[in-house]
């Protein structure tokens, strides 16, 4: 199908939106996820695994996050704010 591309509703805002619908698999939003995440973790001075140890996963669980390969769940955000 290839690249789909919106212009932005009013017509006073040069934004368009490319919508991707070929590609690795990956969604940008899990991209959006992944940087935030490892960004933030790597601000705090804590490691993949002490993360994961502190919220009760495996370490391979952040690290799929931090690749964008998933994205946490609902249920993970309160106990990373608690931290």
């Amino acid at each position: 199908m290839g690249r789909r591309k919106f212009e932005a509703l009013n017509a006073d805002s040069p934004e368009v939106l490319d919508m991707r619908t070929e590609g690795p698999g990956v969604c940008d939003h899990k991209l959006i996820h992944a940087a935030r995440i490892k960004t933030l973790r790597k601000a705090a001075g804590v490691s993949a695994a002490e993360l994961a140890a502190r919220l009760g996963l495996t370490p391979s669980a952040v690290m799929n996050w931090e690749a964008g390969r998933s994205s946490p769940t609902s249920a993970i955000f309160p106990r990373c704010a608690a931290r």
